[in-house]
């Protein structure tokens, strides 16, 4: 693929496919630079549809051949000859301008997409390693993807001392996995939970 003002090479960021601000888009957070080495809390985006644009471009480019082969004809004649000419759009990435506090930088942390009660899109990013690397990172932190604004909910012991819920202490974590799930388990349920395993 080519791509323009790509993120430099790194090692546990994540990748998500998001809604920012009605569009979908992929979504590179955190990560850490061998080259530099430096740990990043920077967010880098790009178009979905560019994306899936340059896969079906290379995908028809290989079925033209096979058809080729057998004496067929392509549908998709000015994809593949973009393709071939090397004059397709490349892919553009961005960094993505947020307001609020943002997560520290780190990598090996979880980021999940899940969505409020009323409906709003939330990234969470979750745990991972930051610059003490014998310690695991224990906080959460909210983006919400049509203001894109970070916030840092209350967990654990500092949740239950305001009397909003929590059990205890959060333990840090990194290398795990998480995702949403309907609350309670109910498939019509509107709000979600957060599910996390490993670690």
């Amino acid at each position: 693929m080519k791509c323009i003002l790509s993120p430099l090479p790194r090692k546990g960021h994540t990748l998500s496919m998001l809604p920012i601000q009605g569009a979908e888009h992929a979504v590179i957070f955190g990560g850490y630079s061998i080259e530099n080495v430096t740990l990043s809390n920077s967010l880098h985006v790009c178009e979905a549809e560019k994306i899936y644009e340059h896969y079906v471009a290379k995908r028809d480019l290989g079925h033209k051949s096979k058809q080729q082969a057998q004496g067929a004809q392509s549908t998709h004649v000015g994809v593949i000859k973009a393709l071939k000419n090397d004059n397709i759009d490349p892919i553009m990435w961005r960094t993505l301008s947020t307001s609020g506090t943002p997560p520290t930088p780190r990598y090996r942390h979880s980021s999940t997409l899940i969505h409020s009660a009323d409906g709003t899109p939330l990234l969470v990013v979750m745990g991972g390693i930051g610059m003490d690397a014998t310690v695991a990172l224990s906080d959460i932190y909210l983006l919400d993807l049509n203001s894109l604004h970070w916030t840092q909910p209350l967990t654990g012991s500092d949740a239950l001392a305001e009397g909003i819920g929590g059990d205890g202490p959060v333990s840090g974590l990194y290398g795990h996995v998480a995702f949403a799930v309907s609350a309670m388990g109910d498939p019509t349920s509107q709000e979600f939970e957060l599910l996390v395993f490993g670690g």
